[in-house]
């Protein structure tokens, strides 16, 4: 695995460097600060994998925009490491709101002709109290902040039941 020191000495290359040797020189860096972003990516994030490539592309050029402001207080890879942990925050926030609106997108949002239905499937399924209000809510549109306020919860604990819930309906059929 590469070490975080190797982008120091290429991003020094680079900057001391001219005309067609600068070339060269920010390619190496590049590619220097794409390791480093992967191995960064595989620390933080090692059940994205797939996401890799993009999310790497995006904190060297995010790093690449930024060089210029870069003041070396600091050693550039500790500049570098900021930014890179930065995008990965950032992408698990962006992901957490995606696999949430996906949840909420799953339920029918009008409850007209629901009742039945839901009901239903509540009582195939052995649903009673918390879990039955819990799937009616849901199903009715509602939010989890206002379904986690209707069921004494947090916002995050409604969703942490729902999802559970939604898997044990899915694995009973």
């Amino acid at each position: 695995m590469q070490s975080n020191s190797d982008v120091n000495p290429a991003f020094n290359a680079w900057r001391l460097s001219t005309g067609r040797e600068k070339e060269w020189n920010f390619q190496e860096l590049i590619q220097r600060m794409e390791r480093f972003a992967t191995a960064i990516c595989w620390q933080r994030l090692p059940d994205h994998r797939d996401d890799f490539p993009a999310l790497v592309n995006g904190i060297v050029w995010r790093a690449v925009k930024k060089a210029d402001g870069f003041k070396r207080k600091a050693q550039f890879s500790t500049w570098f490491y900021r930014i890179a942990v930065n995008e990965c925050n950032k992408y698990l926030r962006n992901f957490k709101e995606r696999y949430e609106t996906s949840l909420e997108e799953e339920m029918p949002t009008t409850p007209q002709g629901l009742d039945a239905r839901i009901d239903l499937i509540a009582l195939l399924n052995g649903l009673e109290g918390e879990e039955h209000m819990l799937f009616r809510l849901v199903a009715e549109g509602e939010d989890f902040q206002t379904i986690g306020e209707r069921l004494g919860l947090s916002r995050n604990a409604a969703l942490v039941r729902w999802t559970r819930l939604k898997a044990r309906l899915r694995d009973a059929g």
